[in-house]
């Protein structure tokens, strides 16, 4: 058995966040994976598909070549689902779930990911698969449809955002420093963008192209307020305690928040976080009333 081969017979030999994968994908597939007999079959029956139409319908050369491109385009195709399953492995945390992923769900991941042969945009679609696997439900079908269309530069942009994302409750929401403009602390003004200190701006236009990607919700007339004078913002992992001024109801933070899908393809792209951004944000809050309090 080669290093990537697996077996009915050797499922009892494999942890068991591996075996979940496995019996996963054998809802989707049919059948237990094995990535280079699937590649052999799969090639093996589509060389014996065009030697039978050859020999029993006499097909033209038109019909023939229509064989050898579907052939190859699914050839390829496999290669990609495999190699995306492949590098989920590595993604695979020690514990996961007792619940097996839904098969609509593995159905819907493949056929979404099965043109995808960038190396990097496969390992994000790997560590999605590992993630559904780990813990069922963690990512919509809506996202699977969302990742499909998005390009690299698409995602390399949502990645640059990354370091502005803090957590508040359910919901992330995008800061930037130092600027100020009347939409609050670090908005995104109609002309202007996100960015942190000595950082290259994410300009307006960028906030647009991840909106049309559907990664991010828009709002520069009202913008995201948290309408209570004590809450938890998180960054990184970090929990901070911010308290408002007693004459402060609300704080604005930001006209850019991410929408359901851009927090779950948050989660397993690379992040980078800007602690001199951070200390930044939450000096200029204190320098306008506000306590903030790292939590342990």
């Amino acid at each position: 058995m080669t290093k990537n081969e697996f077996s009915a017979v050797s499922l009892s030999g494999l942890s068991k966040p591996i075996t979940k994968l496995i019996e996963s994908i054998q809802c989707a597939i049919g059948t237990v994976y094995e990535p280079r007999k699937i590649r052999n079959i799969a090639r093996a029956e589509a060389d014996a598909s065009i030697i039978k139409a050859k020999a029993k319908l006499e097909i033209s050369s038109i019909e023939s070549r229509a064989l050898a491109r579907l052939n190859h385009q699914e050839l390829i195709r496999q290669e990609n689902i495999e190699s995306i399953i492949e590098k989920s492995l590595s993604e695979l945390p020690n514990k996961v779930s007792e619940e097996l992923a839904e098969q609509e769900w593995m159905m819907n991941f493949f056929d979404n990911c099965q043109n995808i042969s960038n190396e990097s945009m496969q390992s994000v679609w790997a560590r999605v698969l590992a993630g559904e696997v780990a813990k069922p439900g963690s990512f919509s079908v809506r996202t699977l449809n969302i990742l499909k269309t998005l390009q690299q530069n698409e995602a390399q942009l949502f990645s640059r955002l990354s370091k502005y994302v803090w957590r508040y409750s359910d919901s992330c929401v995008v800061i930037s420093v130092p600027f100020e403009n009347d939409l609050g602390v670090g908005g995104v003004g109609g002309v202007g963008g996100v960015g942190g200190v000595g950082d290259a701006l994410l300009e307006y236009r960028d906030m647009l192209v991840l909106q049309t990607c559907g990664l991010v919700e828009l709002n520069i007339w009202d913008g995201y307020k948290i309408s209570s004078r004590r809450f938890e913002l998180v960054y990184f992992g970090e929990s901070f305690d911010i308290t408002l001024p007693e004459e402060e109801a609300s704080l604005s933070l930001s006209p850019v928040n991410l929408t359901r899908a851009g927090q779950e393809i948050f989660s397993i792209i690379h992040q980078t976080s800007d602690f001199d951004y951070r200390d930044s944000l939450l000096e200029l809050w204190k320098d306008k009333g506000i306590t903030v309090r790292k939590m342990l």
